[in-house]
């Protein structure tokens, strides 16, 4: 079944599909007894392991988006919720932490880990402009978006104080922040290159270099130029920058809904401005792909990373390259030689990676939070033939498999780390709904 056939038949069982995406992301609604405690109510990533009941950042960003299709004020409180432990004073205020409401669902190892009672002390990738934006055009709300733009305000001028270098690019300190826990981007960064993969030594081995950077950060009160020298997780992610770009350019949007016509202008200025730092230091062209590279530091002096991976075609969601880039990186990913050209989409690692392995968490899976985000950045150039077949593709995987964490790309099957299966209802799956909404409304 070719695409656009394919994506009318799913466009026939919306209301299938909408039941469904509602099922996973209110089973994954905390349960009464802790509820009742919050300001605002949220939905934990995955309940059913049980270590996922804490409010992660961007996930809540993916899972406000679905929301606004069949609850909208479950949307608005998803995204509030994120601000009840935004840091209000000291060196990080501004800052909103990757994970919160640590204390209400009693989370000690969390606790321990950060030392602190209800949030962490690390960020993940700026999404909730983006994600407020977005459930406006559904639910305009004029207070709530006000409150949201003021919080994005404080934590996008944090990461210019606290996580920017000169050029405007900002750094990630830990691999928690970027996402992408256990790619093959930080290999190299973390000591473990050489190590024999996927088994369950390598994966000890991340665990505890992780854990040891949230000590040395705690001893060097979080700043990043003072982990250069030292053998220590600091970069500049490619798509991490993308991102914010983003949502730069969305928090300009809600500005100038709000009336603030010079913010919005200074808002889209900065954002031009960093795609522009984007485009020259962490892009170049080989032969005919693009490569698209984290920078990180060896000996004090900034190179790029040579570790290839889909995080480039985050360029397209922040629409930081020209047409031309784009329609190369767009290649890239279609193209039947490409490494990236999997049976099921979109793989993160290309499997010419020697380390390549599609169930092993992180190792070259398939993640429909990453499929959100290329597949938008695609309809942002006009690629929408293409921005289709990834929706159809995306579609077709979790009618396949379920709403798992991540999927293999080769057989397409549930993902695991070191044997053990992943989450099979795991909440941010579910916006596959807003690509399927997407198509159906550009259809119509």
């Amino acid at each position: 079944m070719n695409a656009a056939t394919g994506i009318q038949s799913h466009i026939q069982n919306w209301d299938r599909w909408r039941a469904e995406c509602a099922r996973v992301l209110y089973g994954n609604l905390l349960d009464w007894d802790v509820q009742k405690h919050l300001q605002f109510r949220y939905t934990a990533p995955a309940k059913e392991k049980g270590k996922y009941l804490p409010q992660w950042l961007w996930d809540s960003c993916f899972h406000a988006i679905t929301y606004r299709w069949f609850d909208t004020a479950m949307a608005w409180e998803e995204l509030l919720s994120l601000l009840v432990h935004q840091v209000q004073e000291g060196d990080d205020a501004g800052m909103i932490p990757h994970m919160q409401h640590l204390d209400v669902v009693n989370d000690k190892v969390a606790q321990g880990l950060f030392r602190q009672s209800q949030r962490s002390t690390i960020t993940q990738p700026p999404l909730i402009a983006v994600a407020a934006w977005e459930v406006f055009q559904k639910a305009p709300d004029t207070e709530k978006l006000q409150e949201i733009y003021a919080a994005c305000t404080r934590y996008h001028e944090w990461f210019d104080r606290r996580r920017s270098d000169r050029d405007g690019l900002i750094v990630s300190i830990h691999p928690w922040e970027t996402g992408w826990d256990a790619s093959q981007r930080w290999d190299a960064l973390l000591g473990v290159e050489d190590l024999p993969k996927q088994n369950k030594a390598f994966s000890e081995a991340l665990k505890n270099i992780r854990w040891q950077q949230m000590t040395l950060l705690e001893d060097v009160d979080y700043d990043w130029r003072a982990l250069l020298g030292r053998d220590a997780f600091c970069v500049k992610p490619i798509d991490w920058n993308a991102i914010r770009v983003a949502d730069l350019r969305a928090i300009s949007k809600i500005a100038a809904a709000l009336g603030y016509s010079e913010k919005a202008t200074e808002w889209t200025a900065k954002a031009d401005l960093i795609a522009a730092t984007i485009a020259d230091k962490m892009i170049y062209q080989v032969d005919d792909r693009i490569v698209g590279c984290d920078l990180v530091w060896e000996e004090g002096i900034e190179k790029p990373s040579q570790v290839d991976t889909a995080a480039k075609f985050v360029l397209l969601f922040g629409q930081c390259v020209d047409e031309n880039t784009a329609a190369v990186l767009v290649a890239d990913m279609t193209a039947e030689s490409s490494p990236y050209h999997t049976p099921f989409w979109l793989t993160t690692t290309p499997t010419n990676n020697p380390s390549f392995d599609g169930k092993e968490y992180w190792r070259g899976n398939v993640w429909m939070s990453l499929n959100w985000l290329i597949y938008t950045g695609m309809r942002h150039y006009d690629f929408d033939d293409v921005a289709q077949e990834l929706a159809f593709r995306s579609l077709e995987l979790v009618d396949q498999s379920g709403f798992c964490e991540f999927f293999d790309p080769i057989n397409g099957e549930r993902g695991e780390a070191v044997g053990v299966p992943c989450p099979q209802n795991q909440s941010w799956t579910a916006v596959v709904l807003d690509m399927l909404a997407t198509e159906k409304q550009r259809l119509s």
